[in-house]
């Protein structure tokens, strides 16, 4: 055959593609994703599935959540499982730089299923670098203040004007979020 146009070719198929795919920089590929807007002054809501769902993340349902629809890594509660993949990327479009507060509606039955990771970044450059949020147990969706690590002091992101990327990555299987409120006011707490 002639020869082909690519990095890694067999037989004439291109198959450096499809083994270079999953592997490529975490800002790459995001351009076909809707931006959720987050106007000035105000506080606003999005559902956790309507991000980029990836590597055994799902999307479950439950009539109990906002929209009927849930994103986690399956677990039964209480059980350690093989939590070490899954990943869930929303992008951000923001009017006005700041600090900003992150709260996730979540199910979280046990202690051993009650924990994300949470990174955001603009381009290559990291804004926040992975850091775990103990979400504390809910047998119930209820909104859980996102955290820094196991301080449990509220997490303040310091996020510039524009397009951001906001990433949650499985920390343990079973952990459930279903929707998402970012602000810049501290004290405004979700409803619903």
């Amino acid at each position: 055959p002639e020869p082909a146009k690519a990095l890694l070719a067999v037989n004439g198929q291109d198959i450096g593609k499809a083994i270079l795919d999953p592997v490529r920089p975490r800002a790459a590929g995001f351009d076909g994703l809707k931006a959720v807007a987050v106007p000035a002054g105000q506080g606003v809501y999005w559902e956790a599935e309507s991000g980029l769902v990836k590597t055994l993340m799902t999307v479950g349902e439950d009539p109990a959540a906002s929209g009927g629809k849930f994103v986690w890594v399956p677990g039964e509660p209480g059980e350690r499982g093989p939590a070490s993949r899954g990943i869930v990327t929303w992008k951000l479009h923001l009017a006005q730089a700041g600090k900003y507060h992150l709260w996730g509606r979540v199910l979280t039955p046990t202690p051993s299923d009650d924990s994300f990771f949470v990174g955001a970044q603009v381009g290559d450059r990291e804004l926040l670098p992975w850091t775990d949020w103990h979400t504390g147990a809910h047998t119930a969706w209820e909104w859980a203040r996102v955290t820094a690590g196991s301080t449990l002091d509220a997490l303040v992101l310091d996020l510039p004007a524009g397009e951001v990327l906001l990433q949650f990555k499985v920390r343990e299987d079973g952990a459930r979020v279903d929707r998402l409120f970012l602000t810049a006011d501290e004290t405004e707490v979700p409803q619903g």
